[in-house]
């Protein structure tokens, strides 16, 4: 077989005796003398006649099968995850109100914010629904609750566990929550809630205080979904709210639309494809590629990169 250097290997540093080299495939990184260096850059290897150090250059991905299209790999690899029935958690975002006690300039919900609430139908409803998700091979529930502000409807995010917890525990079916809370709600009484989640979740209850909501880009996968206050049904948190982003409803599953779609397949442009950092983001988060004019939506690069790992291999 005949091998050749990896596309996705990026030059961190380079002397007259060695070069640096990271490889945003396979994450690896490594320290190789340049004589050897220049001959798997400028050649094409037999694996009769091998190079010094072959085996490990092959196993870390710094040298590769010719006939191997390494995008290729990478994104049919990606699309096979986002839909396989295979994996074993689901993870689901809940907003139980759109209500909010601030109006932080930067927040992405602020042209959303309405004073709209689930009752207690539709909490039992939304879990009810998630019940019905849960296939053979689910072995975990993990559930988030956002907003708004959650903790405005905290009665709500009880109910919801008492009524969920007696269900899924017959299942064997491992549970899990996360919230996120601004903290001004979180006084004497919230504090008491916390300490019965814990208790109800036979498991420490992780609680979070932020002022930046990041992508959750486990909701790229087919399974996985938002759910906000009136049962509308959502591929990304940054969508609640926005009835053009809506994929479907408790009532009937998802719709299958146009948009939802477009946010599963989130094929790369041209500028991703020839990009040696595509392993590391895969194209981007497909919600601001398609909210986000131009599709300027890079995060990191190539510079950003080689300065942490120059930082790493100084330190």
């Amino acid at each position: 077989m005949i091998y050749n250097y990896s596309y996705y290997n990026i030059i961190l540093k380079e002397s007259q005796d060695f070069v640096y080299i990271y490889n945003s495939f396979s994450g690896a990184l490594c320290k190789l003398e340049k004589d050897i260096y220049d001959l798997i850059l400028n050649n094409e290897i037999n694996d009769n006649v091998k190079c010094k150090y072959f085996d490990e250059l092959y196993n870390q991905g710094f040298i590769k099968p010719k006939d191997l299209n390494e995008f290729n790999k990478i994104f049919l690899t990606e699309r096979i995850n986002i839909l396989s029935s295979n994996n074993n958690k689901l993870s689901i975002i809940i907003t139980p109100t759109l209500a909010c006690n601030l109006n932080c300039e930067y927040c992405f919900e602020k042209d959303n914010r309405r004073n709209i609430a689930a009752d207690d139908k539709t909490i039992i409803d939304i879990a009810d629904f998630i019940l019905k998700q849960l296939t053979l091979n689910i072995k975990e529930v993990h559930i988030t609750w956002f907003g708004g502000e959650p903790l405005l409807a905290y009665n709500k995010i009880k109910l919801f566990n008492t009524y969920f917890k007696e269900k899924i525990l017959c299942l064997n079916i491992k549970y899990s929550a996360t919230q996120f809370f601004n903290q001004l709600e979180f006084d004497k009484k919230k504090i008491e809630f916390n300490k019965y989640l814990s208790n109800l979740l036979d498991r420490p209850y992780r609680k979070r205080v932020v002022k930046y909501r990041p992508t959750f880009c486990g909701l790229y996968k087919l399974k996985n979904f938002v759910v906000g206050p009136t049962g509308e049904l959502y591929k990304c948190e940054h969508h609640v709210g926005q009835k053009s982003r809506e994929i479907g409803h408790i009532k009937y599953g998802y719709n299958y639309s146009n948009f939802m779609m477009e946010f599963l397949n989130n094929f790369p442009d041209e500028s991703c494809i020839k990009c040696k950092l595509y392993p590391l983001c895969l194209g981007g988060c497909p919600a601001q590629k398609l909210d986000i004019p131009n599709n300027e939506n890079c995060y990191i690069s190539e510079y950003y990169i080689k300065s942490i790992l120059n930082y790493y291999l100084i330190s």
